[in-house]
């Protein structure tokens, strides 16, 4: 079964979610459609994690449901998920440091019958070209922002159509983070839908179609990450004196 253009992509409904017996998300709600970027956005310990991992099947969902192209996802496995087509880059790189590049893209390819493992990672290469240019180097031997586009890469080997990146920015420096959001916006162009939990709040929202807001495991806000930019709950709640609501020059959408 596969869901319709005009369906969601993927959809989450009254998700209570945690980590054994500990809920961490109370009856979140949250829409992705085909080609649209959406970003979850939150505190520290809001809850932003936890929702990526349920939805990537990393956590226990102690209610509510995830549906994915068409298809109740609730309680699947993780390598099940990934294997039907949603991806998960986790924050925190988490590749193989003693693995150089290209086994690193190997150790993650999926064979969905599609394209071969050399056609995704020639994709892969012309998206990130530095990874061509470092393809037989060790992932140890690379620097963060290289780091970081390995992992987007290695989610990529899955072949997903819907990818979910949490804080791909972090740690990195402004250049990079803002061709880490180029990345981003070209990954939508290629109809692979983006679930962005990201700490840089105003390119986020300026990179985003819409947005969710958590506080403590709830969503408090919610709506077009535009119209989000300007609403004065959110710059109460979140915006006031974020150290990343500087001016982002972000990619044109």
């Amino acid at each position: 079964m596969t869901s319709s253009p005009s369906e969601p992509l993927l959809k989450v409904e009254k998700l209570n979610a945690g980590y054994g017996s500990t809920r961490i998300l109370f009856d979140i709600d949250l829409k992705l459609m085909r080609g649209e970027i959406v970003v979850v956005l939150g505190a520290n310990g809001a809850g932003k994690s936890t929702l990526m991992n349920a939805i990537s099947g990393m956590c226990t969902i102690q209610g509510g449901r995830v549906t994915f192209d068409g298809q109740d996802i609730t309680g699947w496995k993780a390598h099940r998920i990934v294997g039907s087509g949603l991806a998960q880059c986790p924050e925190g790189r988490q590749i193989f440091q003693r693995l150089t590049v290209e086994e690193n893209l190997q150790a993650a390819f999926i064979d969905r019958g599609r394209k071969s493992f050399a056609e995704i990672r020639d994709e892969v290469y012309d998206l990130f070209p530095v990874l061509r240019e470092r393809r037989h180097s060790l992932a140890s031997r690379m620097s963060g922002g290289q780091q970081q586009m390995l992992a987007i890469g290695r989610s990529l080997m899955a072949q997903p159509s819907v990818i979910l990146l949490d804080e791909p920015s972090l740690g990195l420096a402004p250049k990079l983070i803002h061709q880490i959001f180029e990345i981003v916006l070209d990954l939508a162009k290629k109809d692979i839908s983006v679930v962005l939990v990201e700490q840089n709040v105003r390119l986020a929202l300026e990179v985003g179609d819409y947005a969710y807001v958590l506080e403590s495991g709830h969503c408090r806000l919610e709506g077009g990450a535009a119209k989000l930019m300007s609403d004065p709950s959110l710059a109460e709640l979140y915006l006031a004196g974020h150290s990343h609501l500087e001016a982002s020059n972000a990619p044109a959408h």
